[in-house]
């Protein structure tokens, strides 16, 4: 199933004005941000825009909503993204940036040549978000891709997070993944969600725990017993699976434990 949804996602960027959202949902710790960062960096890998003379190129953004309590926290968060994933190649940022430094509001450095050291600043105070709009087609080149993480862990009052969501989605083209668990939200922020969701969400899946490859990538960590586990994975995820749990977390955890006691013990216990 998870493949599918990566599949989906593909597609989904592909799409030049999807006009709704894709959420995904998920238990805690079956790995939905491990899952949504890994899709990043493959899409990043396989759809490098090409050079271009007159635009930046954005790429995805990824926002977590967790403990945020004000949509200006969710602005100051794509403020932080925005800068970084303008790309082009030297020189041509200032001229390029300059046409749109109105509209954006953020205050950063520029390391244009990556040689450490800050060749200039922008500061400005407008607001960034005007840079997914469609105005700014001739400038920004690349998915308009955000995505939501956390949703369960937001303090905003849904009813306006959905609607600031929704700003994206219908008014600037752009690709929006919301990534959360209902079943973890009180009954008045669950009854404003399903009451809009609809008008936004078009596509909604299920990220299932992918418990042979979080087991493999667990065991590879320094701080495991690397020797042992690595020859032990079957047997490990028996184990898990019959805890009836599919908290990934508590996985790692357990997995750190059991390296810990292996290396405070002899080596004839060990064996």
């Amino acid at each position: 199933m998870n493949n599918q949804i990566f599949d989906f996602l593909n597609e989904y960027a592909k799409l030049p004005s999807p006009q709704y959202a894709v959420l995904l949902r998920g238990k805690w710790g079956c790995g939905k941000t491990y899952f949504v960062k890994n899709w990043l960096a493959e899409f990043d890998k396989s759809n490098k825009l090409p050079a271009n003379e007159n635009s930046i190129e954005l790429k995805p953004i990824y926002v977590s909503l967790f403990g945020m309590r004000e949509i200006s926290d969710i602005k100051s968060a794509i403020d932080r993204c925005v800068n970084p994933f303008f790309y082009t190649k030297a020189g041509k940022m200032l001229k390029i940036a300059g046409r749109i430094a109105s509209k954006i509001i953020f205050k950063t450095e520029l390391d244009i040549d990556k040689d450490g050291k800050s060749e200039t600043s922008f500061s400005g105070a407008l607001d960034s978000l005007s840079i997914f709009e469609n105005d700014n087609k001739d400038e920004v080149k690349g998915v308009k891709f955000i995505i939501f993480d956390d949703l369960e862990r937001c303090q905003i009052p849904m009813k306006q997070l959905l609607g600031f969501i929704n700003y994206f989605v219908e008014h600037c083209d752009c690709h929006v993944v919301v990534v959360g668990e209902e079943k973890y939200l009180d009954d008045k922020t669950l009854h404003d969600l399903l009451e809009f969701k609809e008008k936004i969400v078009g596509r909604e899946f299920e990220i299932l725990p992918d418990i042979e490859a979080a087991i493999k990538l667990f065991v590879s960590e320094p701080m495991m017993a690397t020797d042992f586990l690595s020859k032990e994975t079957g047997m490990i995820q028996l184990c898990f699976e019959c805890s009836a749990t599919h908290n990934l977390r508590l996985l790692r955890q357990s997995l750190l434990d059991f390296s810990s006691l292996i290396s405070a013990l002899p080596t004839k216990l060990v064996e």
